[in-house]
């Protein structure tokens, strides 16, 4: 692995995804033929890769002459056309979908591509590995362990979904619950209301008609949500499997990060917890709340912020992780909100320095100030993690307030707060959900609702090991 693969992989997928997008566009948002949508999408994904090749892959280690870098990237062209018109007569016959197809020619191409276009094309001079200095892959190799952990999530996830014959692997998709028979139709109509133009603040298709702006920051309003438009309106239910999917690779990803920036570890141990995480008990029992997921994505990276306001007094990170899940979905937003402030408090108790500054150990009698106030440490601190959680708030106002006035007037919010507080499980039931093959909880009704906490029991096999471990302060260990 050097500076050269690295980025020519990044053009590779790249050029794919610019396939993808300029089929779609051309065919769903202009109606132009779907052959002569795809042949424009190829074209264009073709001469993204020359010159992502020439300009940033191979650029300074090249010795052939443009035109003949151009007659032999035409021929290239004509090959990779072959190859994936190949591939769909084998997928054809073995009854495989379209866009599987596509996918599997893109993961030939990518491999065959690379040597053709070093030797054949731009005939480099200099070996691979005298690449070591690029941008792109400094910032790989520093994240390296947290791609491992989303490279084995792919395969994990692709691996489940091979079991159960799910999209790509055939025509079964994750669409269970309510998923099934409300978030998917919504999936479909927030799809035709983008590609018609249609208006987002009110819907005819249910009963009587009801607001779909309460819809869509409900259910939909998920950045990730844009992959459906890589797909055709008769495929959302394959769309909403590759969302579920993305979000439990990104998932991954972001824990291990959070691992690396707050505790310094990075390394495969690093990788195999973001796993864990990524396939928790929480995950597999709520996939189909396919909204809920972003919760996972953005946890790790709002812990990571409060720990940044704690530590460092920076609080962007923190105020980036609200505003995402607020808009993404605001349910389990207001979840992370509760969580935040128990975090902040449970963090700056362990954090190495929770006193006040030097200056205010004197043991003389100083005036009091408001700057004295303020240079309190947990003032400070605090101070800063109540001002970022207003200014998120703020800056989600402009959907939440709406929101809130659409729920107020809906049939799900007309219940009553409960007035105490109810035991639904003994600590021993607890303890039994950290086990593997343990069924999960999905609904939260019945005599065997338990939480789904199950992350792996190597974790709570390491819970005796923390105790003991005398290197860990008692006080970590209390909070």
């Amino acid at each position: 692995m050097n500076g050269e693969t690295v980025n020519y992989a990044a053009s590779g997928l790249l050029s794919f995804l610019i396939l993808i997008c300029v089929k779609q566009l051309l065919k769903t948002f202009f109606g132009i033929n779907a052959q002569i949508s795809a042949a424009a999408g190829f074209a264009a994904a073709e001469c993204a890769m020359f010159l992502l090749q020439k300009f940033f892959v191979f650029k300074g280690n090249s010795l052939s002459s443009l035109p003949k870098q151009i007659v032999f990237s035409v021929i290239n062209a004509a090959v990779h056309l072959g190859i994936f018109s190949a591939v769909s007569m084998v997928s054809d016959v073995m009854g495989m979908h379209s866009y599987s197809s596509w996918l599997c020619s893109f993961i030939i191409v990518l491999i065959l591509n690379y040597a053709v276009s070093r030797i054949l094309i731009f005939d480099c001079y200099l070996p691979a590995d005298k690449f070591k200095n690029g941008r792109i892959y400094k910032v790989f190799f520093r994240n390296r362990f947290v791609f491992l952990s989303m490279a084995v999530s792919l395969i994990l996830i692709s691996f489940i979904y091979l079991i159960f014959h799910n999209f790509p692997f055939g025509d079964t998709t994750v669409l269970r619950m309510d998923l099934y028979h409300q978030y998917g139709p919504l999936f479909s109509e927030l799809f035709d209301r983008v590609t018609n133009g249609e208006s987002f603040l009110y819907s005819w298709t249910s009963g009587g008609g009801s607001s779909f702006l309460g819809n869509y920051f409900n259910y939909l309003s998920s950045p990730f949500t844009v992959i459906l438009f890589l797909f055709d309106r008769k495929d959302m239910p394959l769309a909403i499997t590759a969302i579920v999917a993305v979000k439990c690779i990104v998932s991954s990803g972001t824990f291990t990060f959070y691992l690396r920036k707050s505790l310094n570890r990075h390394s495969s141990a690093s990788a195999a917890f973001g796993v864990f995480y990524a396939f928790c008990a929480y995950f597999l029992a709520y996939f189909w709340n396919v909204m809920w997921l972003d919760g996972m994505i953005i946890l790790p990276l709002t812990v990571l912020g409060i720990e940044n306001i704690i530590n460092k007094g920076k609080c962007r990170l923190y105020i980036f992780s609200l505003i995402y899940i607020l808009f993404a979905n605001y349910y389990i937003g207001y979840m992370i909100c509760i969580f935040s402030v128990i975090y902040f408090l449970a963090h700056y108790l362990i954090s190495e320095n929770t006193s006040v500054d030097a200056k205010a150990k004197t043991p003389h009698v100083e005036k009091l100030s408001l700057k004295k106030i303020y240079n309190n440490r947990f003032i400070n601190r605090g101070i800063k993690f109540a001002f970022s959680s207003l200014i998120a708030g703020v800056l989600c106002a402009f959907f939440l307030l709406p929101v809130y006035f659409i729920l107020t007037g809906s049939s799900a919010t007309s219940d009553n707060t409960p007035n105490g507080f109810e035991t639904y499980f003994s600590l021993f039931d607890f303890i039994e959900t950290h086990f593997a093959a343990l069924e999960t909880t999905i609904r939260s009704s019945g005599d065997d609702v338990l939480p789904n906490v199950y992350c792996s029991s190597l974790t709570l096999l390491l819970v005796p090991l923390f105790m003991l471990n005398k290197e860990i302060k008692f006080r970590e260990k209390a909070v």
